[in-house]
């Protein structure tokens, strides 16, 4: 839920319209119904799991003119989402990201989607990473490595403890 999140940031909503869901793995709804031993149909479990994704997920797209679609593992079920792709003729929208970036020159942590990952990482990393980071280091090496990544992270309009989880590959 945090990707898709991230990635509506990314996106915005004028460029929403030019966004494809492609669901995949329905054939798993036959098996769910033959292991439950429902009297529902593949096909009213696959409408249900639908609806559920166009709710739960993808509904803020999708309201302003994402489309998804079932892709059923066939070519022509291929062929038939390569075509809507084709045919849909949304306009190219400037993505938010771009728009920030550029047009109005924000910087990455400051924007949409960057203080949404800035907000993630940061809920993450707590003191107790940094107690830890500085117990494996030594407080000398700890100080030293503190100095160039608060120097580097000024440059880059990184926060520093960002920078710190990067160099020692703490979170994602």
């Amino acid at each position: 839920m945090k990707t898709l999140r991230l990635f509506q940031r990314l996106c915005g909503e004028n460029a929403s319209k030019g966004v494809f869901f492609v669901a995949t793995h329905w054939s798993a709804a036959s098996s769910e119904a033959k292991q439950t031993h429902e009297f529902k149909s593949e096909r009213e479990i696959e409408e249900e799991r639908e609806d559920e994704l166009k709710k739960r997920f993808f509904s803020s797209m999708l309201g302003h003119g994402a489309t998804c679609e079932r892709f059923l593992r066939t070519h022509e079920s291929a062929w038939a989402i390569v075509d809507l792709i084709i045919n849909k003729g949304a306009p190219v929208e400037t993505l938010q990201i771009q728009e920030e970036l550029v047009d109005l020159r924000i910087p990455l942590r400051k924007t949409s989607a960057g203080a949404s990952l800035h907000g993630e990482l940061g809920e993450k990393f707590d003191n107790q990473d940094m107690q830890r980071l500085k117990q494996s280091l030594g407080e000398e090496e700890y100080r030293e490595l503190k100095k160039i990544l608060k120097n580097s992270s000024a440059l880059l309009q990184v926060p520093f403890h960002i920078k710190l989880m990067k160099r020692f590959g703490l979170g994602s």
